[in-house]
């Protein structure tokens, strides 16, 4: 069944909305909605703000899990983010707002899910947002919606990717959604738009797909690394930080970039290696032999075995380009700070060992209390 367009909702996309009351360095004491609050980053998020002495409450699926929540006051609410009454029943009484809440994946049977939770759900939220008068949203975006930079430097907020040049149906949906955000700030919304880089740490229980690579890895399954690739890693706490601090000393309408450490994806398994007592692999992986995998897994194996793709196309085209991006303005502006990555490789490990999912290594026991924030 097709999904929904950008234009299905029963949103008037050109009304225009409720007066606001907040602004910039909006803080505790008051009622912090965090929108997917049970998911990987939702989680990180929820516990800072405890921690910063906010009132939260947890806007999630009704159908998502929330045993990431098990123990922590936070005020559970459920709703679709699409459903435009449930988003308002859920939000109502709010004094501000992160919308986290989305579908990330590599990869979906169901494309078009994309569109309706990332795009439509971000449209409905926000417009609900301006209705009820919320002072101040900080819309959690992606580094997928930072464009490369053309002229040596490396990419900042100031390069936006196109939709036709997204790596595929999830980054696609992401850069929609964010001019979703930003048509919401020149109709007077408060919003700063955040986008985070590549997370690892604690409480990717699901897990994302850079949390499925140190699994792998973990578990011995990582025969071998890409040469091309390379990325941003950040660990989760500190992308969890830059959301209040954001929120709290943030631009209206600026972009924020929340990173960390730019490495090649060997080098990355180098550190893990480095962190756990692992053997890092070494088998240099050429581009065109992962794209042709990825084309035959997604398109031939997958539906024969009736099972998601090992390497989705999405990820492989993601793979050739190298996401290394500034996050001076952040520090600049925000006073954001980062661990580097390795502190973020180990806290991830740590965590997966210490939950069960993969067994103690030579120098990582998952005895090693989480250091919080």
């Amino acid at each position: 069944m097709p999904g929904p367009s950008l234009d299905s909702p029963n949103l008037d996309p050109t009304a225009a909305p409720a007066a606001l009351t907040g602004a910039a360095g909006a803080g505790p004491p008051g009622v912090l909605a965090v929108t997917g609050g049970a998911g990987f980053l939702g989680t990180n998020i929820v516990r800072r703000a405890l921690a910063g002495g906010w009132e939260v409450r947890v806007v999630e699926h009704p159908a998502a899990p929330a045993h990431t929540l098990a123990g922590l006051p936070v005020d559970l609410r459920r709703a679709d983010i699409t459903d435009a009454a449930a988003v308002r029943a859920a939000l109502r009484g709010s004094g501000a707002l992160i919308h986290a809440a989305a579908r990330y994946a590599l990869w979906d049977r169901h494309p078009d899910a994309f569109v309706r939770d990332n795009v439509v759900g971000t449209r409905t939220v926000l417009q609900t947002a301006a209705e009820l008068g919320i002072g101040r949203v900080v819309y959690t975006s992606s580094v997928s919606t930072v464009g490369p930079a053309r002229d040596g430097r490396l990419a900042d907020e100031r390069d936006l990717q196109s939709p036709q040049a997204a790596p595929g149906p999830y980054a696609r949906s992401k850069v929609l959604a964010e001019a979703e955000a930003r048509r919401w700030v020149e109709r007077g919304l408060d919003v700063v738009i955040v986008c985070p880089t590549t997370p690892v740490g604690p409480w990717d229980w699901r897990p994302t797909p850079t949390g499925a690579m140190v699994l792998r890895f973990l578990r011995g399954r990582m025969y071998g690394y890409l040469a091309a690739a390379g990325f941003n890693l950040v660990d989760a706490r500190d992308v969890a930080e830059g959301h209040l601090l954001a929120l709290e000393r943030g631009q209206s309408g600026r972009r924020y970039i929340l990173g960390g450490d730019n490495v090649t994806m060997r080098r990355a398994m180098q550190l893990l290696a480095a962190e756990t007592g692992l053997r890092a692999p070494r088998l240099r992986v050429p581009y065109p032999t992962v794209l042709l995998a990825a084309e035959l897994d997604e398109r031939l194996l997958a539906p024969l075995l009736r099972r998601p793709p090992a390497v989705p196309r999405a990820a492989a085209r993601e793979a050739r380009m190298r996401m290394w991006v500034d996050t001076s303005r952040a520090r600049a502006e925000l006073g954001y700070q980062s661990r580097p990555a390795a502190t973020a490789l180990r806290a991830a490990a740590e965590w997966y060992v210490r939950n069960g999912y993969v067994r103690a290594t030579p120098r990582c026991r998952g005895d090693q209390p989480d250091s919080g924030f």
